[in-house]
């Protein structure tokens, strides 16, 4: 199994807007791909920033 990891970072203010992205975007795309074993989006938010974690297993 292979696991790939991205990292970003947002604004707090629009961690719930970028959840909804990665959502509809590349969570949507990495389960639709073939081979892919499946997906978890981790997040936080530590003061004025929100950290996202966005790993796919394939």
């Amino acid at each position: 199994m292979i696991a790939r990891v991205w990292y970003g970072r947002t604004p707090a203010r629009l961690a719930e807007a970028y959840l909804d992205y990665l959502d509809r975007t590349g969570v949507a795309a990495c389960r639709a791909t073939p081979g892919n074993l499946g997906v978890h989006v981790l997040h936080r938010v530590r003061d004025d920033e929100a950290e996202f974690v966005f790993i796919s297993y394939w």
